[in-house]
């Protein structure tokens, strides 16, 4: 089956040859007209559906730049219309302003066009902005073809549609999407019909918006919190096990470092397994603020929590400037080689090791992995 062509020229007729009480076989031809001349998917464009604020005859939804909380794009309301079968119904300012009042409720956060439609006229008003708009009015029967309906409309495209491309154009430097509204009454004595309904809409406007960020706010932040949540529980469970074998002597919250000792000897220990042997070698002459450099770096290593330590003096040694230094019966010479050894987990190496090279000045650290092998405990 072959569907028929869409001509705009025939969904005009059909609106205006709508007879008295058959307002509802205008939906139809309207819903074709935003979807095949405005181009609007057919899935945004809904017919008397239950809105926010009750059953518009016409919705066409449009993106509003939030995700949902399973990820998927919310669209809502952006434009509403409001279809009547009364010849004049709209083309009269005093019933379109009675029937606009009316059906303002069907305006919601995200809305920007109410749209007035009846056998003879089209009216496009523009819902919020920084002042009153002049109506767009057409005349049905003025309209040539889709193409120059598109040109007339230029805003009720789909390709300008919706709250995202709205907060692009802001962002680009737009400011005439800044809209301006007085949340107090205006003089009943002074104010048009028109703008007593603008005032109602605004504040009607400002709370939904504020519920609607609060929402979308608690939203975005269930999300987050169930997408971090699997990686809180294994940094917790981690926690945990550091805090059985180390238990806390400070947390860094920001780094998500903890800092502790082993709990007794025997967790200090080494086990069977791969470890990293390292060596720095000194000489026992260097010193750092006052402080030979080897006793400084034992201290460091011991407040560090390595499995321990052995410190080597030699007796004669070349040094770096091809000098021979050794130690004599009668005389002590503080050029004499010393090395520092450990051997420790590759994870706790790599942890100190930015600190040991700070502290090892003009040392020179040599790193390679061993095999450990703990021989039984007897019983």
């Amino acid at each position: 089956m072959i569907a028929a062509k869409f001509s705009i020229t025939d969904a005009i007729a059909k609106i205006a040859a709508t007879p008295t009480g058959k307002e509802a076989s205008m939906y139809g031809p309207l819903r074709d007209i935003f979807i095949h001349a405005l181009g609007y998917p057919a899935t945004d464009v809904d017919i008397d559906t239950t809105g926010e604020g009750g059953r518009p005859d016409v919705t066409v939804n449009a993106p509003t730049g939030i995700l949902d909380r399973v990820g998927k794009p919310v669209k809502a309301a952006w434009i509403v219309v409001e279809a009547k079968d009364e010849p004049t119904a709209f083309a009269k300012p005093e019933s379109r302003e009675r029937i606009f009042a009316e059906k303002a409720k069907y305006i919601g956060a995200h809305t920007g066009w109410f749209v007035m439609a009846d056998p003879t006229v089209l009216v496009v008003r523009l819902v919020g902005g920084s002042g009153i708009e002049q109506d767009t009015v057409l005349r049905w029967l003025e309209i040539a073809d889709h193409q120059h309906f598109a040109e007339l409309v230029p805003g009720l495209k789909s390709g300008v549609a919706g709250v995202t491309r709205q907060l692009a154009r802001f962002r680009e430097g737009d400011t005439s999407l800044i809209a301006t509204f007085k949340l107090t009454q205006p003089d009943p004595a002074k104010a048009t019909p028109r703008e007593t309904v603008r005032q109602r809409l605004a504040r009607k406007r400002f709370f939904f918006n504020l519920r609607d960020c609060t929402e979308h706010l608690q939203s975005a932040c269930r999300g987050a919190l169930a997408g971090v949540m699997p990686k809180a529980k294994e940094l917790q469970s981690m926690r945990d096990r550091f805090a059985a074998d180390y238990g806390y002597e400070s947390v860094d919250a920001v780094q998500l470092r903890l800092c502790g000792r082993p709990q007794g000897p025997e967790a200090s220990m080494l086990h069977t397994g791969k470890a990293v042997k390292v060596s720095v070698y000194l000489s026992d002459g260097a010193k750092s603020h006052h402080i030979p450099v080897y006793a400084s770096l034992v201290d460091f290593l011991f407040k560090s929590g390595i499995a321990g330590a052995s410190v080597f003096k030699g007796v004669a040694g070349v040094g770096a400037k091809h000098r021979m230094h050794s130690a004599h019966i009668l005389e002590i010479s503080d050029h004499l080689p010393i090395v520092i050894q450990f051997i420790e987990t590759r994870e706790k190496v790599d942890a100190i090791l930015p600190e040991l090279q700070k502290r090892a000045t003009s040392g020179l650290i040599e790193m390679h992995e061993v095999e450990i092998i703990v021989p039984p405990h007897p019983a």
